[in-house]
């Protein structure tokens, strides 16, 4: 049976002495979970250009407290976006400094004295892990912003009372509300015609309680120039499947056009040209039989 190849991780060390250094290598070396490539730069400007160039799975960052070189090195290398993970080596614990740390973009914050190296290539193995993992949702959460804000669709995420708590530009382009206005707004009871209201809630409440994974609705909603619009509001919980509900995302597509394409409005003759939906001045519902209540249509993923 052929031999597991060792997974290759390459760490450079930031500043420190040639016997630091060699000592580092061989304490890794031993360890034989993974195969160790550990530069040095004995220069933390030295260190700056080799990130601009290169991306190693991790760096190491001598600290000293009368020496500020390894925070300015941290920042530098944030500055020009280089985002893999730096543990900062002290002498001894050291609270400002751990702050500092923080502050400036450490992942970790360990002794130069390493008595234990398992315990020592946990940490390192940890802390290159969940870098990977906070990059990747990064990654994953700027590709969602901008299909958020570039949608011609209206997107809003509402809280479990119903309440907007933000929404594209494309939500306020359609119900006329600028972001400040719209949040902390009701999407069922600032929005909903009386008609259509209940549905609406009767399908978050099932989405919240899991019932159903998404719910598509046509409904009419108030603008507020007080115009109505016909909306497809398209709903499904956000988040992780195994937490706890926290929000409910709400597609929202003006449908006006295609209802009006389709002859689905009563006569607006008496409704004014830049607003052509009226619905407090519906007046041949009867006679034409129409019906304007709103239509759901649920499905299951």
């Amino acid at each position: 049976m052929a031999k597991k190849k060792k997974q290759e991780i390459e760490i450079v060390l930031i500043g420190g002495n040639k016997e630091q250094f060699e000592y580092l290598k061989q304490l890794l070396a031993d360890l034989d979970s993974h195969l160790y490539h550990v530069l040095w730069s004995a220069s933390y400007k030295g260190g700056v250009a080799y990130a601009r160039e290169n991306q190693p799975d991790l760096f190491l960052v001598n600290y000293e407290a009368d020496d500020p070189r390894g925070l300015e090195f941290i920042s530098a290398i944030r500055r020009r976006d280089c985002i893999k993970p730096v543990i900062l080596l002290v002498d001894k614990y050291d609270y400002y400094a751990e702050k500092k740390a923080e502050s400036v973009g450490a992942e970790q914050y360990l002794e130069k004295n390493i008595d234990n190296p398992v315990a020592f290539e946990v940490t390192l193995l940890e802390t290159i892990e969940r870098a990977k993992s906070l990059n990747a949702i990064r990654k994953s959460e700027s590709r969602m912003r901008g299909i958020f804000i570039g949608a011609s669709i209206g997107i809003a995420l509402v809280d479990l009372d119903r309440l907007i708590v933000q929404g594209n530009p494309s939500v306020y382009r359609i119900l006329g509300y600028d972001a400040e206005q719209i949040c902390a707004m009701d999407i069922v009871d600032d929005f909903a015609h009386s008609d259509d209201a209940e549905p609406i809630r009767n399908a978050i409440d099932r989405i919240i309680n899991r019932k159903r994974v998404n719910t598509i609705i046509e409904c009419r909603f108030l603008c507020k120039n007080g115009s109505w619009k016909w909306i497809q509001l398209t709903m499904s919980l956000f988040g992780e499947t195994d937490m706890p509900p926290q929000f409910i995302i709400c597609l929202i597509d003006d449908i006006s056009e295609k209802k009006l394409s389709r002859k689905h409005w009563p006569d607006q003759s008496s409704s004014s040209e830049s607003c052509p939906v009226n619905w407090s001045k519906w007046r041949k519902e009867k006679e034409t039989g129409c019906r304007w209540n709103c239509m759901t249509v649920s499905a299951e993923i």
